[in-house]
């Protein structure tokens, strides 16, 4: 359930990015509110839903961790009358007891995979799709879409002249390569989305193509006439003697293919 890297966009031929950013979108919202996403949702939940559990932690294991936990917080309590003083070490202790509570409520529950499996695979996907949305705002606020590159190196690789931009994450550099302008479009059309119902109570079809969108679209016609074509989720129809076209639309036909791919992942 991740939305589809943007860096797609930048391999879309030149023309309107932004315009085409836009159209994806909507293909995107279309089909997480569509029946087609919901069944394949629902499927892979199940598919997932865990049969075992790992077997309990013993009391005394779990008693010698929750004391430990407490001896910690005493610690933490006692650097905190001096905070100024003793910055660094409550820096250092306080995602250590964060993490040592999280372990232990791991430890305690009697049924840790099937509480993993209703996290990552909540009744509603819309509480998932929202998520992703939100980190989506979060990351691109981040990004610097005037980080400079450097010249193309002995195997033609430019990288950030920025040396700590070339350790974010590969969602980061994808934002950025598919430029402020298309992010921009991106962020406008997530902003509305969350403002609204994420996934409608009525659910849509998605278009249905007798083509499958991975074989690209048929170009066996004579020139001049005009024909359908059918990229897996909308049809067009476009006039043989305008063959400029063509590509963009069978690109868009694979993006928005790869698209459903990613968000069924």
């Amino acid at each position: 359930m991740s939305l589809p890297r943007l860096k797609l966009l930048s391999t879309i031929v030149e023309g309107d990015k932004v315009g085409a950013a836009k159209e994806l979108c909507e293909y995107i919202k279309m089909y997480c509110n569509s029946e087609e996403f919901m069944a394949a949702y629902q499927k892979k939940r199940s598919d997932s839903k865990p049969t075992t559990e790992p077997p309990r932690t013993d009391d005394v294991i779990l008693q010698g961790m929750r004391d430990g936990i407490k001896d910690l917080e005493v610690a933490l309590a006692d650097l905190r009358k001096a905070p100024k003083d003793n910055a660094q070490s409550i820096a250092m202790f306080e995602p250590m007891l964060e993490e040592q509570k999280a372990i232990l409520a791991m430890y305690e529950d009697p049924t840790p995979n099937k509480t993993k499996w209703e996290k990552d695979f909540p009744e509603d996907p819309a509480v998932v799709v929202k998520a992703k949305l939100e980190q989506y705002l979060s990351l691109v606020a981040t990004v610097d879409f005037n980080a400079k590159l450097s010249d193309p190196g002995k195997y033609k690789i430019k990288k950030f002249v920025n040396s700590d931009y070339e350790s974010k994450s590969p969602q980061w550099k994808a934002c950025y390569r598919a430029g402020k302008e298309v992010n921009t479009a991106v962020t406008t059309f997530v902003k509305a989305w969350l403002q609204g119902d994420i996934i409608s109570s009525t659910k849509t079809k998605m278009p249905v193509s007798s083509v499958d969108a991975n074989k690209g679209n048929s170009t066996s016609v004579k020139a001049g006439t005009s024909l359908v074509v059918e990229d897996g989720n909308n049809t067009h129809e476009q006039n043989t003697t305008s063959p400029a076209s063509e590509p963009k639309k069978s690109l868009m036909a694979r993006v928005k293919s790869k698209a459903k791919s990613i968000i069924n992942e």
